[in-house]
């Protein structure tokens, strides 16, 4: 009897511990779905999984229009030959071929990570993987991105998307990557 209780106790110690690892959610099913710890960042609060055809050509990014942009929200973003036009914080950088037309891309901590420490400076070249998202509310802006008011206000009156970077490798300038060891 002690030990069916002893063996009753571990189980129920080790899902307690189980359950420390990992938050829980109710999915549309029956279960629970788990999510990576960490996602619950406010960067990345309420962002789906990416759906769709990748996105490959910075032109379907910077369309004149506001809706057919909102419309590429969660598509997947696999571009090589990015330049990088300006660069706000060691979070946040512009890409594309005009300042009219550039897009904000935000750098998650794997893709902060993946950059080893070097920075990322205007009229490089880089490969972006990531997914297109719907940009947040000034507030938003100003506090967890850390743009200033004018930057943050302006960003939201001119571009409903920016681009949450998962992977950012850099480029030469005619696309191809650099040799090992020059990254």
């Amino acid at each position: 009897m002690n030990a069916k209780r002893m063996i009753q106790g571990c189980a129920l110690a080790a899902l307690v511990v189980a359950s420390f690892g990992c938050d829980r959610r109710e999915s549309g099913t029956a279960g629970a779905e788990v999510k990576q710890r960490g996602a619950d960042h406010p960067s990345l609060a309420n962002k789906e999984e990416p759906s769709g055809k990748p996105i490959r050509d910075r032109g379907e990014l910077v369309d004149d229009g506001q809706g057919p942009r909102l419309e590429r929200v969660n598509r997947p973003v696999d571009m090589g030959h990015v330049q990088v036009m300006k660069v706000s914080n060691e979070r946040l950088f512009w890409m594309g071929g005009s300042a009219e037309h550039a897009v904000p891309v935000l750098l998650d901590e794997g893709a902060r990570a993946g950059l080893e420490g070097k920075q990322l400076a205007p009229l490089q070249y880089v490969k972006i993987e990531g997914i297109v998202q719907r940009l947040p509310d000034v507030q938003t802006l100003q506090t967890q991105w850390s743009l200033p008011p004018e930057e943050a206000q302006a960003l939201s009156q001119s571009n409903p998307i920016y681009v949450l970077a998962h992977r950012v490798t850099f480029e030469m300038a005619g696309g191809q990557p650099p040799e090992p060891g020059h990254r």
